[in-house]
């Protein structure tokens, strides 16, 4: 099977939709009372041939906490994305 990745970092700089919900990160603005990331998940999951969830973020530990799905494996982002998907190849 395939391996999603699924990019749930944030802007160094202000986040104009972030902001406008209240949250520091896009990943979790509130769709239909969930975060968004949450419904992104849902979507790859639903794909047959994908078989691993990886979810690269700042925070992730925070991000994993407040998702809580085990479908995921949450990988900190750290310096950059090069670096993060680095980590995870």
């Amino acid at each position: 099977g395939w391996t999603a990745l699924i990019l749930a970092g944030r802007r160094p700089e202000h986040d104009p939709v972030a902001a406008h919900f209240g949250v520091d990160t896009k990943a979790l603005v509130p769709i239909g009372g969930r975060p968004m990331i949450g419904h992104v998940i849902d979507a790859v999951a639903r794909c047959p041939d994908i078989t691993r969830i990886v979810a690269l973020a700042q925070q992730a530990d925070r991000l994993a906490a407040i998702v809580d799905d085990d479908r995921v494996t949450w990988v900190e982002s750290g310096a950059g994305i090069s670096a993060g998907i680095s980590a995870i190849a």
